[in-house]
């Protein structure tokens, strides 16, 4: 992949997460989206859907995407919940040290 410009400035998830993130934003960019003048909340929201769709949750497993992984909308909502709540437990774990 070419040189993944970064969409998220600030974000409280990890930096694997914001770079997974900022590959999906790239991706989305490349069908042709606009991201210009988004918020930062909006184009995480985006991204997570988009990583919830095409079934990636690391960055080496985009050549696995294909159409076989069809989600419906409570079925990616709730990925999107998942990906939160891993969030918050992170944070309660960093500021519990």
């Amino acid at each position: 992949m070419p040189q993944i410009p970064q969409y998220l400035t600030k974000s409280d998830k990890s930096k694997q997460f914001q770079k997974l993130i900022n590959e999906a934003l790239y991706i989305i960019s490349k069908f042709g989206v606009p991201l210009e003048g988004m918020t930062q909340r909006r184009l995480e929201r985006m991204a997570m859907a988009f990583l919830a769709v095409s079934n990636v949750q690391k960055t080496n497993e985009w050549g696995k995407i294909d159409n076989s992984h069809a989600l419906r909308t409570r079925e990616i909502i709730i990925a999107i919940l998942d990906d939160i709540r891993e969030s918050l437990v992170l944070t309660q774990i960093r500021n519990s040290k």
